[in-house]
């Protein structure tokens, strides 16, 4: 939630995403935009990395090459977590076995969904401290990209 004079320099009533709130603004919103109210805890797992990068102060995300999502790190390549280890595993399967491009990327897929769905479960059992790369993680499993 954000502070009223924020909410009314966008002329607003309702709900409105992150995104689209910034682009009213003209400008991204900083932590002390937020009002302190429990909405605003970290702690809760569902809120879009965009947001908690804005509560939390990181207004710069970065992107993907290609999934073009937002996550806190991408690799030399510009790869999120998941791209990058679908476009490794695919290396390797298709290396190791006779399935074409595209089928060891459709394996890669899975496997790396299987991979990710393990690690959050384990992590979240845990209670580990690393909520950011859990929520990278995580990135991957809310979104279907059949270009990897």
């Amino acid at each position: 939630m954000v502070r009223t004079a924020v909410w009314a320099k966008a002329g607003m009533r309702g709900y409105i995403c992150i995104g689209c709130l910034e682009k009213r603004l003209g400008r991204l919103l900083t932590p002390r935009d937020f009002t302190a109210v429990p909405i605003n805890d970290l702690d809760d797992p569902w809120k879009s990395e965009r947001l908690v990068a804005r509560i939390r102060g990181r207004s710069r995300m970065q992107t993907c090459d290609c999934c073009k999502q937002e996550v806190h790190a991408v690799d030399g390549r510009g790869l999120c977590f998941a791209c990058e280890a679908v476009q490794r595993f695919a290396s390797m399967i298709e290396d190791a076995t006779d399935l074409d491009s595209n089928s060891s990327v459709d394996l890669a897929a899975d496997l790396v969904e299987h991979l990710q769905s393990r690690i959050l479960e384990r992590l979240l059992d845990a209670g580990a401290p690393v909520k950011e790369f859990v929520a990278d993680v995580r990135v991957g499993l809310m979104r279907q990209s059949p270009e990897h």
